[in-house]
């Protein structure tokens, strides 16, 4: 809610408090008339003496400026006015069955700072993920979870991409952050051509696995397991990465795990090495039983022919 405020010339009677709000909030003119959230935030301000209309259009004013500015229309309007305005486009995608989505929408996307941002840098559209157009550009987008935040070039294409709610400041930064060199699409860019220093794959399987891109991820972190000496497995943080990404049996670092399970259990304990062990078995099995009965099927079919 925006609160209003009302300091006029007989302050300094009224007592410390009230003197206290016009130093804070740096009002020498009475009548001031401040418009502030429910954090005690400055959202407008006005001052001198007002007729209704003027004092009306004075609150409208402060209702336009409390949070994000989300644009209307058909998402081939959407991008026809990013393009006219030669903006990026920023993407809400809600269900209405999502509480997370519901907290961002009243006390992240009302913050001030939030929305000068957002309104200043975007064409800001909110899209329902089980309606309409929205359950197109779900596929489109590869929209698993809920709220997703997408961050478009004007063409549409994907910059960046935040999933799940949080605080005002830490969205704040983590929108700046994707808008730079270290956002999902320059981090691509320099994948894509040849970057894969330690510090960098690491960082960049941070932002795939924070935009729940779990394909993308597990494609980078296998193919710089790969690119390692077997023996560089006995360093946690790749352990880490073999745990969570690596199924293939017919890996050196797998070959070496199962040779030297003594060796690792005091590395990482027999629970952790074991279960392993077993989740690689287990993927291993399940693909020659799918294997097993694609061949199956397919005799069937081809002896009924």
């Amino acid at each position: 809610e925006i609160y209003t405020l009302s300091l006029h010339d007989a302050l300094p009677i009224l007592g410390t408090e009230h003197v206290e709000l016009s130093k804070r909030y740096n009002t020498f003119a009475y009548p001031t008339y401040l418009f502030i959230d429910g954090n005690g935030k400055l959202i407008h301000t006005g001052s001198g003496y007002t007729e209704a209309d003027p004092f009306i259009e004075l609150g409208s004013e402060a209702l336009t400026k409390r949070g994000i500015q989300f644009a209307k229309g058909s998402w081939s309007e959407i991008l026809e006015l990013a393009k006219k305005e030669n903006k990026p486009i920023f993407v809400d995608c809600f269900t209405v069955w999502c509480g997370p989505c519901k907290m961002l929408s009243a006390e992240v996307f009302t913050n001030p700072d939030v929305a000068d941002y957002f309104n200043a840098n975007f064409i800001n559209v909110k899209i329902d993920m089980e309606k309409g157009e929205g359950i197109q550009l779900k596929e489109k987008y590869q929209v698993s979870a809920f709220p997703t935040l997408l961050y478009l070039d004007k063409n549409g294409e994907v910059l960046n991409r935040i999933v799940g709610a949080m605080p005002a400041d830490k969205f704040l930064e983590e929108s700046k952050k994707g808008m730079s060199e270290f956002g999902l699409a320059s981090l691509t860019k320099r994948y894509n051509s040849g970057a894969r220093d330690e510090k960098f794959i690491f960082d960049y399987l941070k932002t795939l696995e924070s935009s729940y891109l779990q394909k993308d991820a597990a494609a980078v972190a296998q193919s710089y397991l790969q690119s390692l000496d077997p023996q560089q497995l006995k360093q946690r943080q790749n352990w880490a990465l073999f745990s969570r990404y690596s199924d293939d049996a017919d890996s050196e670092m797998f070959k070496l795990l199962h040779s030297n399970r003594d060796e690792f259990y005091n590395l990482y304990g027999q629970n952790q090495v074991d279960n392993k062990i077993f989740q690689i078995w287990t993927s291993v099995s399940m693909k020659f039983a799918g294997r097993s009965e694609e061949r199956r099927v397919g005799k069937e079919c081809r002896s009924r022919w």
